[in-house]
């Protein structure tokens, strides 16, 4: 009788949905198996497969300031490295900080035993940034070095060098353009002086993962800006909020992944005046919430339509004060194609934490009840929480 294997038994398609529902842990020692078995899980038919599978079982990630400790990981050696060449400029620090991303699926519980992840990286405000998930990548920017991350996998690829001097602002944003499957990296610099105007430059990297070496290439800008918080990828456009220099006013910039366009989304007063300008998805529509305490009855914010109107919307929760005490929330987003509100104790790098991050997801088909989860064992001293981060083989 001739010996079977999983190659001979199962077609190549079934082998693929299989896999499906490996953890990328377990296809990471999948690929170490055979030549075909890692070509299978490279291959942009099976990242689509995966993700479309990760999609149903979004995850929570936590972004957690900390005092560095431990040796870095291996796979990060290449950041780490960047970093102390960073810290030995004059003027910075000596302390070792670092972010300690943080994952779990948001739908199961406990969060801290259902598929948890983490990643360490060196984190300087001022001087790294780090975007929000993007189809299970985000990206890194220590300076004028960077890279595309996939935090599951701890896997990274690095970009080309970003062209600037140490006096010039550089801000970078990550899109993804569905219908030539890239991810594509905006980058906006900006350099002043006392009696000169600034000067700033557009430029974008277009990144396929089975072409050749990526470059920057300058775009041209109609709307002469200064980005002023991170950017928030819905549906092929970015969007982030700047200051006009002709006027100083503020306004939220849009840019269209494909075409590569910018766009300038004016707002009345009331709404600039009337919230705390964090950008949050809310049912795939930009919205602007207001931080949520004791006092409220519940959820207020300006949400902009299909047609682009902004108009205040209000979330009334019954069981509002009786679930989070003396606390201030920060409303984070709904859970991708449910009415799951997420609501977190941090609302941005910089808030001080607790030793445990208390999430409140409530359902809004659900009015008396909240779900109320606390997740330990964060050790740092302030995080970021981003929504409907998912797995994905890219980069592995």
């Amino acid at each position: 009788m001739e010996n079977s294997s999983f190659d001979t038994v199962f077609s190549l398609d079934l082998q693929k949905h299989i896999m499906s529902f490996f953890t990328l842990k377990s296809l990471a020692k999948c690929i170490c198996v055979s030549k075909q078995w890692a070509s299978l899980i490279r291959g942009e038919d099976f990242a689509k497969v995966y993700l479309n599978r990760s999609i149903d079982r979004p995850r929570l990630m936590f972004m957690v300031g900390r005092f560095a400790s431990d040796p870095p990981e291996p796979q990060m050696s290449w950041f780490y490295n960047v970093y102390k060449e960073l810290k030995r400029a004059p003027g910075k620090y000596d302390v070792e900080t670092e972010a300690l991303f943080h994952s779990v699926y948001q739908k199961e519980e406990p969060l801290l035993l259902s598929g948890q992840q983490q990643l360490r990286i060196p984190f300087e405000p001022f001087t790294c940034s780090v975007t929000r998930p993007i189809q299970g990548l985000i990206y890194l920017q220590l300076r004028t070095k960077s890279a595309i991350c996939n935090p599951g996998a701890k896997t990274f690829r690095t970009l080309p060098e970003i062209k600037a001097d140490p006096k010039t602002v550089i801000k970078s944003f990550l899109g993804y353009d569905k219908a030539t499957d890239v991810f594509k990296v905006l980058c906006i610099t900006c350099r002043s002086g006392v009696f000169v105007n600034p000067i700033r430059t557009y430029q974008v990297c277009t990144i396929r993962f089975n072409a050749g070496e990526e470059s920057w290439r300058p775009i041209r800008c109609a709307y002469d800006h200064s980005p002023s918080t991170e950017g928030l990828f819905i549906d092929g456009v970015l969007y982030y909020e700047a200051e006009r220099y002709s006027d100083k006013a503020r306004v939220i910039m849009s840019f269209n992944v494909m075409s590569e366009e910018f766009s300038v989304i004016e707002l009345s007063e009331q709404v600039r005046s009337d919230n705390s300008w964090h950008l949050v998805n809310y049912n795939e529509k930009i919205a602007l919430p207001q931080p949520v305490d004791n006092k409220s009855r519940g959820l207020q914010m300006w949400v902009r339509d299909e047609m682009g109107v902004w108009s205040l919307r209000s979330i009334r929760i019954p069981p509002w004060k009786k679930a989070i005490g003396c606390k201030r929330l920060y409303f984070r987003g709904n859970i991708h194609g449910t009415n799951e509100l997420v609501f977190t104790e941090n609302g941005c790098l910089g808030h001080l934490i607790p030793s445990v991050i208390h999430v409140l997801l409530y359902n809004t088909e659900k009015p008396n009840l909240i779900r109320k989860i606390d997740v330990e064992k964060l050790d740092g001293d302030n995080a970021e929480t981003f929504v409907d981060h998912v797995d994905s083989t890219w980069l592995m």
